[in-house]
């Protein structure tokens, strides 16, 4: 529903529609104190009612929070990473949070470049999947202090205090290789990225 001259609804119209000030209302929305729990619930209702959102931008100036994660990944092609785009998509959605998703194509002067621009950009997270080394890891954390996560580089940047999660390789491999070996191959072959460009050499 727009609000007067087809704007979107602003926090006046859900004032105006209640009959209180608009103080009244961004306490209520914003989950502060000053208000009773009866009228917080009246003005959270009308404000869906009305369609209203909040100006995402507004609330980073004022809280210094973007609501956004970044995910900056290796390689868009490997449906490994469409699975977790997926997931992350998922926990972020239900978390109140957008999720802005880069590939550095193997690129380190990409990554680089892509982890200075979610910097620019604010976002309140940077989850990497790196491109050999932990250097944009690195400063990243290092620039914003902010949360990180390392995806599937649990030897990389271990002098720094950030998150891991992986695939355990060495078992996967070992699975695999069991496998054909029970199958009766002798001869096997592995393709794999690059070294200079695997996360964990």
């Amino acid at each position: 529903m727009a609000g007067p001259g087809g704007n979107a609804p602003t926090q006046h119209d859900v004032a105006r529609a209640l009959g209180i000030s608009v103080s009244a209302v961004s306490l209520a929305l914003n989950d502060r104190s000053g208000v009773s729990d009866d009228l917080r619930a009246r003005v959270r209702q009308t404000a869906a009612d009305l369609g209203y959102r909040p100006n995402t931008s507004a609330v980073a100036l004022r809280t210094r929070r973007s609501q956004t994660i970044g995910l900056l990944i290796r390689n868009l092609a490997n449906p490994f990473f469409l699975d977790v785009i997926e997931g992350f998509e998922a926990v972020c959605a239900g978390s109140g949070y957008a999720l802005i998703t880069a590939s550095s194509h193997y690129d380190l002067r990409r990554e680089t470049e892509l982890m200075r621009t979610f910097i620019a950009r604010g976002v309140d997270g940077l989850a990497l999947a790196p491109v050999g080394g932990s250097r944009a890891a690195g400063e990243w954390h290092h620039t914003t202090g902010r949360p990180t996560v390392l995806l599937n580089a649990a030897r990389l940047g271990r002098a720094l205090p950030v998150l891991r999660t992986h695939v355990d390789g060495v078992s996967a491999v070992e699975q695999a290789v069991n496998h054909l070996a029970d199958l009766g191959h002798r001869r096997l072959a592995l393709l794999s990225a690059p070294r200079r460009r695997s996360p964990d050499p």
